[in-house]
């Protein structure tokens, strides 16, 4: 792992990046390989542990094979996923998303631990002597000559303040992002009424290469491998926080889960036994974040800062990782030109903005449709997934959307057909 800075080596640097994520880390790494001098700034000071599964979509495992990251990615710490099954809650068969239907050269997906990919990312940036990491640090304010940001003040674990010059900052801080507060860019933060309980449990399972999808009314079961030997599990709360829903006694909440059905309980019953804490499960919740620019003079958001998507479209981390290529090819010509202006950072968000605006709107409506307690809504759910299965064009469609291979709108004949 990359050790914390304690130190700046330098004054100033080409880059400075708020927030050590996925997406983040992967940008650095990308202006690094062109020689470029950078820093992270990162707010926690550990890496990540987050206890549930993350999906890094085929878009996502080319930008991994372009930098040379993904077979890297280490065997028995990965699931690599080709089939997505849909079931109603008592078991009948809805719908199976196959990866395997024309998406080469990678017919599956990558569902992981969010920390293998960090720890893979950190490992490749302790290569690079011109990428400065700190951990810990607090974003204070944004420096600006006029308009142009020109870089930040933040405080270390001991709050002491530290000066980050940049020829230009980009906020990789999430979906509450202190950049873009501070770049006063008008935004919208909308937290749905329900988010998830998720864990992850270990030991062997019976999966293989595929993942399970349990739907109700108003119930949501999903069952990812995130390895040969652990399984993450996200369950749809009805609140959005935690504290409401662990009043319940914890072997209620489990034989909940148990009671879903006998696959269901084949599958978790052992699993679950490890579950004796309610600190063992953890709230998910749900946001969608839409700004009104994501560039400003000298800055720029990229992942959940510009665009958190509900978790529906399995998009979040794969969009920030395909943001960090295309906002780096950007940066990389600012940096040769000496332009930092909002018209010169403006191709990244002509780019990306209308494939991520097309996921965010596929997002919602799964939310709206899959979340629902309205039985006569559930019914049509359901018929929606089996006209899915039998019509190849709307699977191939919705499968290169959520792939990233060909994202494309759903227009109203879409709607109609998947109903009909």
């Amino acid at each position: 792992m990359a050790q914390q800075e304690s130190r700046p080596s330098r004054t100033s640097w080409d880059c400075v990046i708020v927030g050590g994520d996925t997406g983040g880390l992967l940008l650095a790494i990308a202006l690094a390989k062109r020689g470029y001098h950078i820093a992270v700034l990162e707010r926690q000071a550990t890496a990540s542990t987050l206890p549930h599964g993350e999906i890094i979509q085929p878009a996502g495992l080319a930008v991994l094979d372009q930098l040379d990251l993904l077979q890297r990615l280490p065997a028995r710490d990965i699931f690599q996923n080709r089939l997505f099954h849909f079931r109603q809650a008592k078991g009948a068969h809805l719908c199976t998303i196959d990866y395997q239907a024309g998406l080469s050269p990678y017919p599956y997906c990558v569902i992981s631990m969010p920390q293998v990919i960090q720890q893979l990312l950190l490992s490749e940036i302790a290569l690079y002597p011109n990428i400065e990491l700190f951990w810990g640090m607090q974003l204070a304010s944004l420096r600006f000559n006029g308009e142009q940001v020109t870089g930040v003040n933040a405080k270390n674990q001991g709050g002491e303040l530290q000066v980050f010059q940049g020829r230009i900052l980009v906020g990789a801080d999430g979906a509450r992002s202190a950049v873009r507060t501070r770049l006063k860019i008008l935004h919208t933060i909308q937290t749905d009424k329900k988010g998830y309980l998720t864990m992850v449990l270990p030991g062997p399972h019976e999966l293989r290469g595929e993942s399970l999808y349990y739907l109700g009314t108003g119930m949501i079961l999903a069952i990812f491998p995130v390895s040969e030997n652990a399984l993450s599990v996200f369950w749809l709360a009805h609140q959005n926080n935690a504290a409401s829903i662990r009043v319940m006694p914890l072997d209620a909440f489990k034989e909940q889960l148990l009671g879903i059905n006998d696959a269901v309980r084949s599958i978790l019953e052992r699993p679950l036994a490890t579950v004796v804490s309610w600190d063992q499960v953890t709230f998910m919740p749900c946001l969608h974040v839409r700004c009104e620019r994501w560039v400003h003079p000298g800055a720029a958001l990229m992942g959940d800062a510009a665009h958190a998507m509900n978790p529906h479209v399995a998009n979040g981390r794969n969009s920030a990782i395909i943001d960090a290529i295309v906002l780096g090819e950007v940066i990389a010509q600012c940096l040769q030109k000496g332009d930092f202006s909002g018209s010169a950072l403006a191709p990244y968000e002509r780019m990306r903005r209308p494939s991520v605006e097309i996921l965010q709107r596929m997002g919602r409506e799964f939310s709206w449709l899959w979340n629902t307690g309205w039985a006569p809504l559930a019914l049509a759910r359901d018929r929606i997934f089996r006209t899915i299965e039998k019509r190849r064009d709307l699977h191939d469609k919705v499968l290169a959307t959520i792939a990233g291979t060909n994202v494309q709108p759903f227009g109203f004949m879409d709607h109609l057909r998947a109903l009909l």
